[in-house]
């Protein structure tokens, strides 16, 4: 009786040694959300329209940026539109540089796009941020 006992309680010890390393690194779910607003007045076809955000981290080297979020808005009916990027707050270090992108497609045609750099401060990025789109080659 005291080997399969021994071999049980050190399957378990193992199991929870394992459960415990990987609780540090777990999914911490974070917002980012705003605006994404024209520049310039523009008509759109509202049913063709399409909006891609994304949250880019482009601290490393190497030029290599790694997506941390990323959405897709479908048919808007107005701008501003409200967006709701969702991202792991492990993912984000203090100090280190990410950006925000924001492309507008119409008709299945790029039509304009904007970005905004984002510092991340000690307690994370900001809650809120707002992009700007402009006409290509503007």
């Amino acid at each position: 009786m005291p080997q399969p006992y021994a071999a049980k309680t050190l399957i378990s010890c193992t199991l929870a040694l394992l459960l415990s390393a990987c609780a540090g690194s777990h999914y911490q779910p974070q917002s980012l959300s705003g605006q994404v607003s024209l520049a310039q007045p523009l008509k759109l076809a509202r049913d063709s329209t399409m909006v891609h955000l994304v949250l880019l981290d482009v601290s490393g080297s190497g030029g290599g940026a790694a997506l941390l979020a990323e959405q897709f808005l479908a048919k808007p009916a107005q701008f501003p539109l409200g967006f709701d990027l969702r991202y792991d707050q492990s993912a984000i270090s203090a100090n280190d540089h990410y950006q925000l992108n924001a492309q507008v497609y119409s008709e299945g045609e790029l039509l304009l796009q904007g970005t905004q750099a984002l510092t991340a401060l000690p307690h994370g990025l900001p809650a809120t941020q707002n992009i700007e789109v402009r006409a290509l080659g503007q």
